[in-house]
């Protein structure tokens, strides 16, 4: 299973923003371009024009650093699906064969981004807010629209060609921060303008609607996404309310104008998606993790809840619900919770010794001496090297009465 390779959440925002302030920008001074580039089609992405080889450029470092810094959330069969849905979705969006690769960020906040090379990066807790391929669709459908109707040299033309920004924009091979550079990263894990995501909306819902995808979906994930930026303290606007708000509005809009779409299979409901919670249960353990550790323990525990009814028998899974519990054993309810988790952790594998050690403590604190007494000593059977050794058994010489 996948594991996340960089030491906290925050070490990966800060790797974004060392990026784009580091990378050189040989941006060449001259006549004005169009800020109306063509879209992108089925020929490819490669760059045509010297402004549009840099930014390539840009987004290839990118990807070769977020690589060799580890940053990637690892899963090839996760990697395979994302990119054949990419590719679905392109068939329906005009350029069918686009060269696009879609990869994970472990990252818990809700957002994804579009890199001019046709590289997508969705954060995981994006990922494991949706909750079915066709939620997930639209946000992916979104991000390749941002690419072909190629935004990043859209917004990059503008820039320079605005006479106050211009001016700081023809500073060749430096390292030397510069506004674009922190407009660039802004677009990289921000978003876009009103505008211009309004149009990657509409595209997507229309490319989204022709692949089969039932159109109330569509509003669902921005209805998902505002509830859950709730539990959460998003640095990125796309997790805000008033702009998920908007994007919400333009939806409903569209629907509104297409009323077939509620005779759409699972327009009344969700559609159940088990194939989809399959592929993404590991993810969403990974993501429970992050969200623990940053601190959101009620997005963890649905997370690690949702894995847990794919893979009951998942160890890793049973573990973390109890360390989520017991981050708030004050509560008798959360203490009987963590016992609860970690004698799942023993009945899957009655050699697992961190289970029992858990589990022997919490039923120590718990005052249940006689069952906690059992199980520290099956912990002390199994590792008779444990460096806490002395105190468990100091633990177990104490008299009931004391302990």
């Amino acid at each position: 299973m996948a594991r996340i390779q960089l030491r906290t959440i925050h070490s990966l925002h800060s790797f974004i923003t060392r990026f784009a302030l580091t990378v050189p920008l040989a941006l060449a001074t001259g006549c004005l371009l169009s800020t109306s580039p063509d879209p992108a089609s089925n020929a490819g992405l490669e760059p045509k024009k010297e402004d549009e080889r840099i930014i390539w450029l840009d987004a290839e470092v990118f990807d070769q650093r977020i690589r060799e810094a580890g940053g990637l959330y690892e899963d090839e069969a996760l990697e395979d699906y994302l990119d054949g849905l990419a590719g679905k979705l392109l068939a329906h969006l005009g350029a069918p064969g686009l060269p696009i690769r879609v990869r994970v960020l472990p990252d818990p906040y809700l957002n994804a981004f579009a890199m001019a090379n046709g590289s997508i990066y969705l954060h995981s807790g994006l990922v494991a807010a949706t909750e079915n391929e066709a939620q997930l669709a639209f946000v992916l459908a979104h991000e390749l629209a941002h690419i072909l109707r190629r935004h990043t040299l859209k917004i990059h033309r503008t820039a320079k060609n605005d006479p106050v920004v211009g001016g700081f924009l023809g500073v060749e091979h430096t390292d030397k921060p510069a506004p674009y550079a922190d407009y660039l990263r802004d677009v990289q894990t921000s978003g876009y303008s009103r505008d211009l995501e309004r149009e990657a909306d509409l595209d997507a819902l229309n490319g989204f609607g022709r692949a089969g995808y039932p159109l109330r979906e569509a509003p669902r994930i921005f209805e998902e996404l505002m509830q859950q930026a709730e539990q959460i303290e998003q640095p990125y606007f796309l997790g805000s309310h008033p702009r998920l708000a908007e994007r919400l509005d333009v939806a409903l809009r569209y629907l509104d104008l297409h009323p077939d779409a509620l005779s759409d299979p699972g327009a009344e409901g969700r559609p159940a998606d088990p194939a989809y919670e399959e592929m993404i249960e590991g993810l969403l353990l990974e993501n429970a993790r992050l969200n623990l550790e940053m601190g959101y323990t009620r997005k963890s525990r649905q997370d690690v809840e949702r894995h847990l009814a794919v893979r009951p028998d998942s160890i890793e899974g049973h573990l973390l619900l109890g360390r989520l519990h017991k981050s708030r054993m004050s509560d008798h309810e959360h203490r009987d919770a963590a016992i609860a988790a970690y004698r799942n952790v023993v009945r899957i594998d009655d050699d697992h010794a961190e289970g029992h050690r858990e589990l022997g403590l919490m039923l120590r604190g718990a005052q249940r001496w006689s069952e906690a007494a059992r199980s520290l000593e099956r912990y002390l059977e199994i590792t008779p090297g444990a460096v806490d050794r002395p105190m468990i058994e100091a633990y177990l010489r104490q008299p009931a009465t004391t302990r």
